[in-house]
């Protein structure tokens, strides 16, 4: 991802973060991830949102999970969902989304789109075209809408896993 739609990537989930979810407190930073966001329930349960960027893409992917220590849950992927187990996280995409092609959040969904359209001209042997990629400030642009949206399936689909998390060990709703 290109550094200046990173930095924005990053202020704008972190001003939504501290507005919709006061509670979550941004704990790590790192090269390849944006953010990631936690909340202590018990000193032996924290619940994580992880903002990660693919690869050389102007994409995100958000995870979701939960450690029984104040780490995120690195060490494990988790699909099926325990909530007895002290570790688990997935991607939020995948809460939803049960096909092979995973939902990701692009800001510009025009290069996938050229990209597929060359894997598909090499395999009949026509030439490829190679398009420019959007400008960084038609990207920018596309920043808050996106992050807004990912925040609303983070409502649709995270929020409620964490309440059944919290129910089922007698905390009752945390978000």
């Amino acid at each position: 991802m290109r550094s200046p739609i990173k930095e924005q990537l990053f202020k704008t989930f972190q001003r939504e973060m501290e507005r919709q979810y006061p509670s979550f407190a941004l704990t790590e930073v790192d090269v390849e991830i944006v953010g990631v966001w936690s909340r202590c329930l018990t000193p032996q349960l924290y619940i994580f949102l992880k903002v990660m960027e693919l690869y050389d893409e102007d994409s995100f992917v958000v995870e979701v999970g939960w450690s029984d220590k104040s780490l995120y849950p690195w060490e494990s992927w988790n699909r099926e969902l325990k909530f007895d187990s002290a570790v688990w996280w997935n991607r939020l995409s995948r809460l939803w989304h049960k096909g092979v092609r995973e939902p990701v959040w692009e800001l510009a969904p025009e290069d996938r789109i050229a990209r597929e359209a060359r894997s598909r001209a090499r395999l009949r042997n026509k030439p490829a075209l190679y398009p420019l990629s959007p400008p960084d400030e038609t990207l920018l642009e596309r920043v808050e809408p996106t992050v807004i949206h990912a925040l609303k399936k983070f409502q649709k689909y995270g929020v409620p896993i964490f309440n059944k998390l919290g129910n089922h060990r007698g905390l009752g709703d945390v978000l």
